[in-house]
Formats: structure tokens, C-alpha cells, sequence
């Protein structure tokens, strides 16, 4: 039960992190392509 309380979290935690992380790293492509370009 403890494990799988833990894993839980992790998980979760991990869903948190990948979620703010796929959205830096869209904003620094965005950022990346406009200065390319320019």
C-alpha cells in the first residue's frame, strides 16, 4: 500500500514536471524559430 501510495505521487509528480517542461520547451522553440528567422 506505502509503494503504491508513493508511486502514485511520482507519477503524478512526473505528469506535473512533463506537462511545465512541454510548455518551456514549446517557448523556447517559439523563441529559437523568431531568431532564427530574423
Amino acid at each position: 500500500m506505502k509503494e503504491d501510495i508513493g508511486v502514485s505521487e511520482l507519477i503524478e509528480k512526473a505528469r506535473e514536471n512533463l506537462d511545465a517542461a512541454k510548455s518551456l520547451f514549446e517557448n523556447y522553440d517559439m523563441t529559437q524559430q523568431s531568431g532564427d528567422r530574423s
